[in-house]
Parts: structure tokens; sequence; C-alpha cells
């Protein structure tokens, strides 16, 4: 719903700003939940064409958009949509109705602006919500075994804040980004849409010279900041320290044996066949 009504508000503040004519443009939409504190704060990001195709396939250029209006387009298309998933609910009306007697005037805050970027910048954005977690290791500060101190930067202010929260408290905060299994994160519309795509793809090639340009930047990169890897090297990569090497001696260890509370033993390594402990 929170990107579905995104993209209505900025396919119908697009019409009002060409005159009220109806043209589809394309639309890239990540779905964000971590704030700037990692609390809970659902948003959206989204990259949109400067423009785009109307019935006849005409390409027609929108290169403004009021901001006043996206603001109260926001809140009128997520308010809407809040009502029709809530139903007849009078606790949530009357929440709405708060907002609207507060925010009416001014909407929702958003931050929209236009970009003059290169083709990295742009694929340094996506990467940046798409394949980061809540928070960068470098804002972890602190951590006492019962305590976890983290910092981050307020939006008003432009200031750093430290925060410092109890260990399962910091796990909840973490673990509730993560999203169910299948749900999308990014999400395509309007000419990037896939049932669109084959519609379009002659004029878009003629329109986006560089597009395949910047997907493959787009996937190369990717592949290079989220490869899996193994377990090895994704704790060497993110902290610098080998788990298979003794804190004491710095040999390299090895699993000797692994043990469940309900099944007890299953693995030992004086009983795996491959390895003759004699030897």
């Amino acid at each position: 719903m929170l990107a579905d009504s995104a993209v209505k508000m900025i396919k119908d503040v697009i019409s009002i700003c060409n005159k009220g004519m109806k043209i589809e443009p394309g639309i890239i939409l990540v779905v964000q939940t971590a704030g700037k504190a990692s609390t809970w704060n659902p948003h959206v990001h989204f990259l949109i064409t400067e423009g785009g195709l109307d019935k006849d396939g005409v390409w027609h250029n929108v290169s403004y958009m009021d901001y006043k209006m996206i603001r109260k387009k926001w809140m009128y298309y997520l308010l809407k949509g809040v009502r029709e998933i809530m139903g007849d609910d009078e606790e949530v009306e009357r929440i709405i109705d708060e907002i609207y007697e507060e925010r009416g005037k001014e909407g929702l805050i958003i931050y929209a602006k236009k970009e003059k970027v290169r083709k990295r910048d742009i694929v340094g954005y996506l990467i940046k919500y798409v394949a980061s977690p809540p928070i960068a290791l470098s804002r972890i500060v602190g951590y006492d075994f019962d305590t976890v101190t983290y910092w981050y930067k307020e939006h008003a202010t432009g200031k750093g804040v430290a925060v410092t929260v109890p260990v399962y408290e910091f796990i909840r905060r973490m673990i509730q980004h993560i999203m169910p299994k299948q749900f999308k994160m990014v999400r395509h519309y309007g000419l990037y849409a896939r049932n669109k795509v084959s519609k379009v793809r002659k004029v878009l090639e003629r329109i986006f010279e560089g597009v395949k340009d910047v997907a493959q930047e787009f996937r190369n990169l990717m592949e290079r900041v989220i490869a899996p890897g193994s377990y090895r090297e994704r704790m060497i990569k993110s902290f610098g320290k080998d788990p298979f090497k003794c804190p004491k001696c710095g040999c390299e260890m090895q699993l000797w044996e692994i043990w469940h509370p309900k099944y007890g033993v299953i693995y030992s390594f004086p009983d795996d066949p491959r390895y003759d402990v004699k030897e």
C-alpha cells in the first residue's frame, strides 16, 4: 500500500503539472523501513524519469513539479490507502482526522529535488538502499555485553545523537526490518514495469541512450557489494577478524564437535571417517 500510494501520488502530480495530460513515467521505487535512528519508520525512495509517454507513444518532458502539491497529494493518497486497508475503524478515523487537522495546510514531509548526477552516483544511490543493513557498523560505538551504543544524525539539526539501549532491544530494532520472504523491496512501475517494457522498448532505446550501461554497471556493483562468499570471508570483510584463528596462539582452529541441546552430539571430529586422529 505504501508503494502503490506513492506511485498514484506521483502520477497524479505529473499529470497536473503537464496540464492534465495522462502520461506514463518510469519509476524505480525502494521500500525502506528503518529511519535515521534505525527504529521503525516506513518510507519510500524513488527515482522517476523527467517526463513520460502518452497513449500514442510520444514523449513529454516534465522537469518541474510543485513541491507543496506533492506534500498534500502524498498525504491524501497515503491516508486514503490506510482507510481502505483498515476499514471502519473508529480509532484509525480519529487519527486520520487529527493528521488532516494538523497537517492539512502543509501536507506530509517529503524530500524531493531535481538531481543532475553521474550514472555511477545513481547506481550508488540504489545500492545504498537495497543492499545496506539498517545500521552501518561504523555507527556502533559501544558494547559492554549488556548494552549497545550507537549514533545517528538528526534530520532537524544535522547533529549526531548517541543512543544506548539494552542488547535485546538493539537486536529487536534490527530484526524488525527483515521483511517476509518474497517481499519485494524494489519495485518497478510505469515504463519500467515488466508488462510494459516490451511494448515501449523501441521508444525507450531511442530516448534513453545509455540505459543498458547503467543497468550493467548496477549489476556489476551489486555483485561486488553483496557477493555471498563464505562465512569466513564475510567475517573478515565485515569485522577484520578471522573467526578460524585462535585468539591466543594465532593458529588455525579445527572444528572438534557440534552439540545440540535436543539431539546431543551431531558431529565429532574423532569419529569423522575422513580423518585419522592417530595421524
